[in-house]
């Protein structure tokens, strides 16, 4: 009986281990797959950029100013936006340690952006108006390869990542002027780029479509820095005589202090070097953006 029972056992263990043999070809599936898997998942983000709407904020102060210093009513319509809404991608390379923890490594791509309008209509003593259509648009890209660290309970996880970001973004600002003094349209576009860190903490559930496939549900936080934007700046000036006027400046996107109307110091930011005179220009420094957000996404682990 000894003789028969090593010799099925002996059976069995060759069989398993034969090229080609369908039970040795899953049961190395299933052992590679309890250490490593491949996560992908796409969803929607909203961040909230700390210093992107800076300008929209001191556009409505500074509108307020100049109707105050020229003894103008004002009327304002539409608001300003100043969250980016995105679509992340998300691909990453998991190697489980253990039944409780598994570690990972991957590359984040998210593209999204926000559009706004809003107007400022001033009438004069003098019954005379002016009209300032405002519009804005704002486009970011960000890439970011991450590691991570997931704490697993069942089918439910908790997770901490970091990484390095590196942005693109693309800001628009028009501005159509009516007034007895001028007509015409201001464009000012400015392209910059930029990188800094990441971190983000969040949660997960997986739902088991298969042997070895399941559905990947997660929710999470994230908070970043931009450490420095470097670009340039187009200006295009149409005028209602048909001229048209452009300029280019390049340099680091700088962050300032402004009081054109003498009215107060109101934040702002813009490309190129700004001189302090303490009257009109004052604290420049190369501006930083901080991001915090929200993110959710739907993928497959295979």
């Amino acid at each position: 009986m000894k003789r028969i029972a090593w010799l099925i056992a002996f059976g069995l263990v060759l069989h398993t281990a034969l090229p080609g043999s369908g039970s040795a070809r899953r049961i190395g599936r299933i052992l590679a797959l309890k250490r490593f898997c491949f996560e992908f998942s796409v969803g929607a983000s909203l961040d909230r950029p700390a210093t992107l709407p800076l300008r929209a904020t001191a556009t409505d102060t500074l509108m307020r100013q100049y109707a105050d210093g020229v003894g103008a009513s004002m009327t304002e319509e539409g608001r300003l936006g100043e969250n980016i809404l995105g679509l992340p991608v998300r691909a990453a390379l998991a190697f489980r340690l253990d039944n409780y923890w598994t570690i990972k490594a991957g590359l984040d791509l998210s593209s999204g952006g926000d559009s706004s309008e809003k107007s400022y209509d001033l009438d004069h003593a003098s019954l005379s108006s002016e009209r300032f259509a405002l519009s804005v648009r704002n486009r970011l890209l960000l890439v970011s390869p991450f590691v991570e660290a997931e704490r697993l309970f069942g089918r439910f996880s908790l997770f901490a990542g970091a990484g390095l970001q590196w942005g693109r973004l693309s800001h628009t600002y028009a501005v159509d002027s009516i007034s007895p003094a001028y007509t015409g349209n201001l464009t000012e576009e400015i392209t910059a780029t930029g990188m800094g860190p990441l971190v983000y903490v969040g949660g997960a559930y997986r739902y088991p479509l298969g042997e070895v496939t399941s559905l990947l549900i997660r929710l999470e936080v994230r908070f970043s820095t931009i450490n420095k934007w470097n670009g340039d700046k187009v200006s295009t000036e149409s005028l209602s005589s048909g001229e048209d006027r452009t300029e280019t400046v390049e340099g680091d996107l700088t962050r300032y202090e402004w009081n054109p109307y003498g009215a107060g110091w109101v934040e702002y930011w813009d490309t190129g070097n700004v001189t302090a005179d303490g009257v009109i220009y004052r604290d420049p420094a190369s501006m930083s953006s901080r991001f915090s957000g929200i993110r959710f996404t739907l993928g497959i682990c295979f």
